[in-house]
């Protein structure tokens, strides 16, 4: 209990990996190596991972159904997918087993065994004894890895299918709102959007897309800044949000605030999109070197990404 205490301490200082280290001294229990995985997985330092990996797989008792599947989550977070894969596939009925399945198809994505991967899900939606909600991320994931294999149709069909059964669900709506939108149907997506506003008016996920939608694809950026607002009111630490209200800012000819809301999420949340934007509002300060510095950093986590392509390509000197 002491070495519990001592390793929570070491958690709400924010080193997770102190914390695992200390747990890990001494005897273990299933919870033990359950929280030192939670912690070290949110942390995503893998050699620490990966040394929690070899010691739980090298206990030598024969591994329980949970055990199983956190042996299975921890070579996720190392992306060892084959042995992923398997661990989730040897879990049995019973606990744990359907979100053994869900991750098992994801998995299996991961692998390119699309096939095999739709299968699975397929599977899991219709057990009549899974959970509701495994059944429902079933759909989600299903309508993902056929997006990603490039058959949009496939993945509304069963986008569809599934609000069918779960009626309203948002967080089914909004990956269909989302299908839409990278597909440029604007309208169809404000739609979907708009239909979870009604009934959860402080989503701030929905809000931010939403606002954002209205702002990039109608540049309607006045109409748009109230929806981002409430929606970064709601979560002000969210990176997404924070660069949604400062590029609509900057559009607005509000420099100043755009500049200090996108430095903020770019200091929240490395991502190539906040960097595009970012650099736009520093090239037009002036500040051209850093400007080309966020845009060269961006393009290091996404080569291929379009809007700092295009920024580079615009601004060549």
């Amino acid at each position: 209990e002491l070495r519990r205490a001592a390793a929570r301490q070491y958690a709400l200082l924010g080193d997770r990996i102190a914390a695992a280290a200390t747990l890990g001294h001494g005897p273990q229990d299933e919870e033990s190596l359950r929280q030192r995985a939670r912690w070290l997985i949110a942390d995503g330092d893998r050699k620490a991972l990966g040394g929690l990996y070899a010691e739980i797989a090298g206990l030598p008792d024969t591994p329980t159904p949970e055990r199983r599947l956190l042996l299975g989550l921890l070579a996720e977070s190392l992306k060892r997918w084959p042995e992923a894969e398997a661990w989730y596939r040897s879990v049995p009925r019973g606990a744990g087993h359907d979100q053994a399945m869900l991750r098992r198809a994801g998995a299996e994505g991961r692998l390119g065994r699309y096939d095999q991967a739709l299968a699975t899900l397929h599977e899991l939606q219709v057990d009549q004894a899974a959970d509701g909600e495994y059944i429902r991320d079933a759909y989600l994931l299903e309508a993902e890895l056929l997006e990603r294999r490039g058959r949009d149709g496939e993945a509304l069909e069963s986008l569809a299918r599934a609000l069918e059964v779960f009626e309203g669900d948002p967080a089914l709506l909004y990956s269909r709102a989302m299908l839409h939108e990278r597909a440029g149907r604007i309208d169809a997506s404000l739609a979907d959007l708009k239909l979870i506003l009604d009934d959860y008016p402080d989503s701030h996920q929905a809000l931010n897309a939403y606002g954002y939608a209205l702002a990039v694809h109608r540049e309607a950026w006045a109409q748009a800044l109230p929806y981002l607002e409430r929606a970064l009111e709601l979560a002000p630490g969210s990176g997404a949000i924070l660069d949604s209200v400062g590029w609509v800012h900057f559009k607005l000819g509000r420099r100043d605030s755009a500049l200090r809301l996108l430095r903020q999420a770019w200091q929240v949340q490395r991502d190539p999109e906040i960097a595009a934007h970012l650099g736009e509002v520093l090239w037009q300060a002036g500040e051209r070197t850093e400007a080309r510095e966020i845009w060269n950093e961006g393009l290091r986590l996404d080569p291929d990404h379009p809007l700092l392509k295009q920024a580079l390509e615009s601004h060549a000197e």
